[in-house]
C-alpha cells in the first residue's frame, strides 16, 4: 500500500509514520516543506502543499492513501483578528465560542 503524509516533519505525522514504517507492506512517502531526515526506504519530498505543480508531481506516482496533516504552526491574519492578552478566553483563542 502507498500512503502519502502531507505534513510529515509535525508531530502528529511523525507518530503515524512510526507506526507505518512498521507495516512491510506500507511504501512511506512523507511531504513538507521542511528538510526532513527519514530512514531508509521512506521517500520524503521536500514542497508546500499550497504550490500546486510540486504538489502535482509529488502525486503523479499515485497513492492508495493521502493523510493530509500539513498545517501552518501559526497563521499571522489570525493572530491578528483575535483577542489578544490574559483576558482571551481558550475557546476565543482556538476559533470556539467562549463557555465563561
Amino acid at each position: 500500500m502507498d500512503v502519502l503524509l502531507t505534513g510529515g516533519g509535525g508531530f502528529a505525522m511523525a507518530v503515524l509514520a512510526a507506526r507505518l514504517r512498521a507495516d512491510p507492506g506500507v511504501r512511506l512517502t512523507l511531504l513538507d516543506r521542511s528538510p526532513l531526515t527519514a530512514d531508509p526506504g521512506v521517500r520524503v519530498v521536500q514542497a508546500d502543499v499550497r504550490d500546486r505543480e510540486a504538489l502535482r508531481e509529488a502525486l503523479a506516482g499515485g497513492f492508495d492513501v493521502v493523510v493530509h496533516g500539513a498545517a501552518l504552526t501559526h497563521v499571522p491574519s489570525w493572530e491578528q483578528a483575535r483577542p489578544a492578552g490574559p483576558s482571551a478566553s481558550p475557546g476565543a483563542r482556538c476559533g470556539r465560542p467562549s463557555t465563561g
